[in-house]
């Protein structure tokens, strides 16, 4: 019978935060699931293998149970509240061990440090990208790092079905294209709030044309269609401009059949 003494702000307060409260417990669920088919995945693997290697299988399988509940805790740390997606990419990343455990056992120890690796690149990335400021002057820096990075990749990358995408450094091997990736959109999305320029709109151009160059030297074209997308993605919603989507699908579209024609493993593949 008495009316509330409490104001319209304090209200949609205390709201947000019963709202912040129950998204974490519900995200804290989620990963408990995670683990659960992490601890599935372990048994199925762990009780079939050899004794020799069930101790890489029960070092990684703990390990990303571990990882998994570290990340949290940091996004916990720095109040950010969504972590839906992480606890999906533990899971698929936990379907990939089991997998290598069931043919390569010892790669586990591999699989491990490079997810450590890809955690540490991902909480960089991700201050850098919540920095407009320090993401535009990231630009110039990425971009030469990237450039130089598939530079490298064109010279002394290892081919593998029929793409030269490989490096190989001591017990590791990667591709640099998928770390370049990372650059292109970074490099290319600190200017998309600036890219009326013409000189930002030439720096774009250059580089997404010199990426591409590069995995076509590499033949690496399942890539080169990817930063092809991405980049035709992000000049059409800076500019809507249809002139310049529909000149870059008609020489995109070239290039599909020059390579189809020029690359007998480019045929091989559609053909399947």
């Amino acid at each position: 019978f008495f009316p509330s003494t409490e104001s319209d702000e304090a209200k949609v307060a205390r709201r947000r935060v019963e709202e912040q409260r129950h998204r974490r417990t519900s995200q804290a669920g989620t990963l408990v699931l995670v683990n659960v088919c992490q601890v599935l995945l372990f048994l199925q693997v762990f009780l079939t293998a050899q004794a020799e290697d069930r101790l890489p299988i029960g070092v990684a399988f703990g390990g990303l149970a571990l990882l998994s509940w570290v990340l949290y805790g940091v996004y916990r740390a720095a109040q950010r509240s969504a972590y839906e997606l992480e606890s999906l990419v533990f899971l698929l990343i936990s379907i990939g061990a089991a997998v290598t455990a069931a043919y390569d056992p010892a790669a586990l120890y591999k699989l491990l440090i490079t997810v450590v690796m890809g955690m540490v690149l991902f909480l960089a990335m991700s201050g850098v990208l919540r920095d407009l400021h320090l993401s535009i002057r990231a630009r110039w820096p990425v971009a030469i790092a990237a450039g130089a990075l598939l530079a490298f990749n064109v010279v002394l990358g290892e081919r593998i079905f029929g793409a030269k995408n490989w490096i190989s450094i001591g017990p590791l091997s990667f591709q640099p294209s998928e770390l370049v990736k990372i650059a292109f959109i970074l490099a290319g999305a600190a200017t998309l709030d600036r890219l009326f320029a013409k000189r930002n709109l030439v720096f774009t151009i250059l580089f997404s044309a010199y990426c591409v160059g590069c995995l076509a030297l590499m033949s690496d074209f399942g890539t080169a269609l990817i930063f092809f997308v991405a980049y035709m993605t992000m000049l059409f919603v800076a500019t809507s401009s249809y002139l310049w989507f529909g000149a870059g699908i008609a020489g995109g579209s070239v290039a599909a059949v020059a390579a189809y024609y020029l690359f007998p493993h480019v045929r091989r593949r559609v053909e399947a």
